[in-house]
């Protein structure tokens, strides 16, 4: 089991959770962790949107994918915007099928560890901060991208917090100075 995989998981849900409470604050009824299909063991719903466009219910997925990927340092893909375009992709080919088949929007939504957004994600963002204005709510497309953004760094430094881990060993020095006695520990 990869150890970093539980912090990757939270990671994500806490990027899916502010996401949901921003499409409900812009007045859309917005439901975490719905499938589109009840017997189906994978959903494809992260949140679950309805009326989300021209009156159709919309299955958002998010991935949250590293910016610094293998291709990009090779340069392989010309840069970051490239492997949230690939990821978006990928979660398209996998679930889009499913939810047309059920006459259900798919809307794959890509973030990177460092804060940047895939296509759909960006027209998603505007659409909440359009929807928002619409209904006389508060929500700019800044706001919730930046919402989104504190998500993904408080999942990011929880998840580097953990992996902070010192081995210490302490060392006792004792030192005299006029009749007085001072310890000092050091680590070694």
């Amino acid at each position: 089991m990869d150890p970093k995989g539980p912090y990757r998981i939270a990671r994500h849900d806490r990027v899916n959770t502010t996401w949901c409470a921003l499409l409900k604050r812009a007045g859309y009824e917005a439901e975490l962790e719905k499938g589109v299909e009840a017997n189906r063991k994978t959903r494809a719903a992260d949140t679950w949107v309805e009326e989300w466009k021209e009156g159709k219910a919309a299955a958002h997925d998010w991935v949250i994918t590293h910016a610094l990927q293998k291709d990009v340092i090779e340069g392989k893909v010309a840069e970051v915007a490239g492997v949230l375009k690939g990821a978006e992709h990928k979660k398209m080919v996998k679930e889009k099928d499913v939810c047309e088949s059920r006459d259900v929007l798919f809307v794959p939504l890509a973030m990177d560890t460092l804060c940047g957004f895939g296509d759909q994600a960006r027209s998603a963002i505007i659409q909440i901060a359009m929807q928002s204005r619409l209904r006389c709510r508060d929500l700019t497309a800044s706001l919730v991208a930046g919402s989104l953004r504190v998500a993904m760094l408080k999942g990011l430094a929880r998840q580097l917090q953990a992996h902070d881990v010192w081995e210490e060993e302490e060392e006792e020095v004792c030192l005299s100075f006029e009749g007085r006695r001072f310890f000092i520990y050091s680590l070694i």
